[in-house]
């Protein structure tokens, strides 16, 4: 699993699927004035970001904004291969 998450075009694939999904969610709320979708995935991603997107990120390095940021956009896609690094490397 490891292998498959660190592949560069997995990991774009990922990153682009999960935009797409905040982009489809905001034309959703646009053209269908339901506002429904946006709000399961900011949801979704504050409890990532509660639960193990800043720990991790700040395992690798990176600012609390950075992370933030980050698991906003990208969600799992983003601290799933961070995380999985990291603890192969041993931090």
């Amino acid at each position: 699993m490891y292998d498959f998450l660190q592949n560069k075009t997995v990991q774009f694939i990922s990153c682009f699927s999960s935009l797409a999904m905040w982009l489809g969610s905001f034309i959703i709320a646009a053209v269908k004035k339901n506002t429904i979708c946006i709000w399961l995935m900011v949801g979704a991603h504050t409890t990532q970001n509660i639960i193990i997107g800043v720990k991790t990120g700040k395992r690798a390095g990176l600012d609390t904004l950075t992370s933030i940021s980050k698991c906003y956009c990208y969600g799992f896609a983003w601290w799933l291969p961070l995380l999985l690094k990291l603890n192969k490397e041993g931090k």
